[in-house]
């Protein structure tokens, strides 16, 4: 009787038994019974070596070995050959071996040879593995794959152990899921595997595993696959993908089509320009997709013949969006031949130069308000002088007069012309951002609540005026004339956009920006205090808001303005590190928002403005001015005061003049921009010959010796161009020491 462990043999297709370890044989199938030709019974009763011998001379070889050829059968002439398949068992806590047996005729070693050399031209191995006895048995492609001797004895654990440690876990999950009778069966898998030389390979491995009832289970008998090297095929892949991957990550506009122009590929940035799901097929579809019409024509008839004769065409192209915006972009277009030199597909990248078309004109735009401002602080500086010249005589001559008791109202209309014009010049100034400022400590709220009483005198009845401060203070460095310059521009603009009245706001506010808004303010990030002024006025179209900054660019009335406030504003504020915002549209109002860095600096004290009546004066004063009717009249002005007067057109001279003369030389009055030696070059050289000399600098013009980034250093003293003598006689007076009063 089988013992119930051992049932399984019946269920295997080849002659198999179970032999102990004195070689009888306790278990056999019908099989093994046909093959030999006897009788169960006769089977039970008999050792192997009455029925089975080795090919070799060696009886035990075959039961040494995993897999050979023996020869089975009673008598020595109807022997025949085998193959032997072998593995231990235990039965019953015994050691017993399971012995399988194979025909192999003539027929179908030859039948098997070819199979394999015709696989073998695919490169394509096969293995089988015999769940019941543990052997595994491959074709000589899969020892050469697998780095394998010829005649290496294969076993599971050496393929598992050849698998990349990478892809040990998935493999075990599919082998796994494979060999499971609820759901497996089947085992295809791609994965990597390192030969015996160390080189990794990738392979892929497809399998089918039978099942069968052994001691009352379901389990896997046999296990027949192909495996096949696919490392070209996966790298190219995986090229490919990264190929893919880099293409969609790309943002300009990538299309891959076929001679006849239907679409074969976009990337993600073309299919979001034409506003296509990625997922939406548009295989059908051509490209003429991207173009507008007249642009498609050129492509057809230009681009593409270009591209095909030349191998590529660039140029500049409209392509149009899915909201049917026309964009301008840079493209090229390629062409990719086979092997036999025909055209096989067209490929395009076109950039969308919306971006660099902007930057290009906000260049120009740049370029030219720069240009305009060398031009505008180079007119002022030269204007400054005249005037100065005619503010100073002028002055003069008003003076004696009035002493002699005449009336010249004319003087009064020159100096008067002269005073606006200084006045414009300090415009010019201001938008070249070549003025010299003077910044303090300031609080918006409090310069804002300071001019409510003048902003509510400039605005007509029929506007409604309404101030808004900060919640706290909104301390912030700057030249605060130049603030309240900015603040009565803005309202002076707003008040004229509503002739017919309506509502003008003045608020502070405090505002932060992270990287990315600040960057498009040209900030950097952090804290602001903002000064907003709205109107409900007529508002700006789009061209007029980028010319609004524009020097004497005005939509006002001829003779109503001269286009140099907003000019002035956008100047000054980004003189002092801030930007202006500006929102219109047309009927709907303007909203002008400066912005500038606060600081947590406690307010400035306040400056007394006022100009005491000087008087007369003693003592000597070097002038050192290169434009000689200013210097006269400088001169003229400190002498009638009562001062000694030594005068040089340039540096040198006054270096010279300073050598040579032998009394006390109280004050250095130089203009700071001159040929040759700067003003503040010259006081320092000045001032180490004669230690005790105070130096007072005059100039309308910013001048990196005496300023930074236009603000006035803290230790000097400086006179604002064009010079009215009472002024420059009370800076000259503040200087001198007292003893000379």
């Amino acid at each position: 009787m089988t013992h119930p462990s051992l049932e399984f043999l019946d269920l295997l297709p080849d002659p198999a038994f179970v032999m102990d370890e004195e070689r009888r044989v306790v278990a056999a199938n019908d099989e093994l019974s046909e093959a030999i030709g006897t009788d169960a019974e006769t089977l039970h009763r008999s050792t192997v070596e009455r029925w089975l011998s080795s090919a070799s001379a060696d009886v035990d070889a075959p039961f040494h070995s995993a897999r050979c050829q023996v020869l089975v059968g009673l008598e020595q002439a109807t022997r025949q050959a085998m193959e032997l398949s072998a593995r231990a068992l235990d039965v019953d806590g015994k050691p017993h071996r399971l012995v399988v047996l194979r025909t192999v005729s003539v027929h179908d070693a030859a039948r098997i040879r070819h199979h394999e050399a015709a696989i073998g031209m695919w490169e394509i191995g096969l293995y089988e593995h015999d769940h019941l006895t543990e052997v595994v048995w491959a074709s000589p492609r899969v020892h050469d794959l697998y780095g394998l001797e010829p005649d290496e004895e294969l076993t599971l654990p050496r393929f598992a152990g050849a698998v990349h440690p990478a892809d040990q876990e998935r493999g075990m999950s599919a082998i796994l899921a494979a060999h499971d009778p609820e759901t497996g069966g089947v085992f295809d898998l791609t994965h990597r595997i390192i030969r015996g030389n160390g080189d990794i390979r990738w392979v892929h491995s497809k399998a089918v595993t039978t099942f069968g009832e052994v001691d009352g289970e379901r389990r896997p008998i046999l296990t027949t696959g192909t495996v096949a090297d696919v490392t070209e095929r996966v790298e190219a892949g995986q090229a490919r993908a990264r190929q893919t991957a880099i293409l969609d990550a790309t943002p300009d506009f990538v299309g891959i089509t076929d001679p006849r122009g239907r679409i074969l590929y976009l990337n993600s940035a073309a299919r979001r320009f034409l506003g296509l799901a990625p997922s939406e097929d548009v295989s059908e579809r051509t490209l003429d997709i991207a173009y507008p019409e007249q642009e498609a024509e050129i492509i057809r008839s230009i681009g593409i013949p270009t591209a095909i004769r030349d191998g590529a065409w660039r140029a500049e192209t409209q392509f149009r969006s899915a909201d049917g915006e026309e964009v301008p972009t840079s493209q090229v277009i390629l062409a990719h031949f086979d092997t036999a030199g025909e055209l096989e597909y067209l490929s395009t990248v076109a950039r969308d130069l919306r971006r660099e078309k902007a930057l290009e004109a906000q260049f120009r735009q740049a370029q030219k308000m720069e240009a305009v401002g060398r031009l505008a602080g180079g007119i002022a500086h030269d204007f400054n002088n005249l005037l100065s010249v005619i503010l100073g005589f002028a002055t003069i001559i008003r003076e004696d007069l009035s002493d002699a008791r005449i009336d010249a109202p004319e003087l009064d209309e020159i100096v008067g012309a002269a005073d606006r014009a200084a006045a414009l010049t300090h415009q010019l100034l201001a938008f070249s951002r070549k003025q010299i400022l003077k910044p303090r400590v300031v609080d918006a709220n409090e310069i804002v609540s300071g001019l409510e009483p003048m902003m509510r005198r400039l605005v007509d009845e029929n506007i409604r005026l309404e101030v808004m401060q900060a919640d706290r203070p909104a301390r912030l460095k700057a030249d605060p004339n130049q603030v309240e310059q900015i603040l009565m521009n803005l309202v002076v603009n707003g008040r004229d956009a509503m002739p017919s009245g309506g509502h003008l706001i003045v608020e502070v506010e405090h505002r932060s920006f992270d990287a990315p808004s600040a960057k498009r303010l040209d900030l950097s990030a952090g804290h602001y205090v903002a000064i907003a002024v709205s109107d409900t006025g007529h508002g700006m179209d789009a061209a007029t808001r980028e010319r609004v900054f524009e020097p004497f660019f005005t939509t006002k009335a001829v003779g109503a303005g001269t286009g140099l406030g907003l000019a002035t504003v956008f100047g000054i504020v980004r003189q002092s590190g801030g930007a202006v915002w500006v929102y219109s549209e047309p009927g709907q109002g303007s909203t002008f928002k400066v912005y500038f860095p606060t600081t947590d600096e406690p307010v400035s004290d306040p400056i007394d403005v006022q100009v005491p009546n000087v008087g007369r004066v003693e003592g000597t004063v070097l002038v050192v001015e290169d434009d000689a009717q200013l210097r006269n009249m400088v001169a003229t002005v400190l002498a009638r005061a009562g001062l000694t007067v030594l005068h040089a057109a340039n540096p040198i001279e006054a270096l010279g003049i300073a050598g040579e003369h032998d009394g006390d030389i109280e004050l250095l009055l130089t203009d700071v921009v001159m040929p040759g030696m700067s003003g503040r070059e010259l006081a320092e050289a000045l001032t180490q010959r004669r230690p005790e000399v105070a130096v007072l600098y005059m100039s309308g013009y910013t001048e990196n010796s005496i300023v930074h980034h236009g603000v006035l250093d803290d230790d000097v003293n400086f006179l604002p161009k064009p010079l009215a003598p009472a002024q420059l006689l009370q800076a000259v007076a503040d200087l001198l020491p007292p003893a000379k009063l």
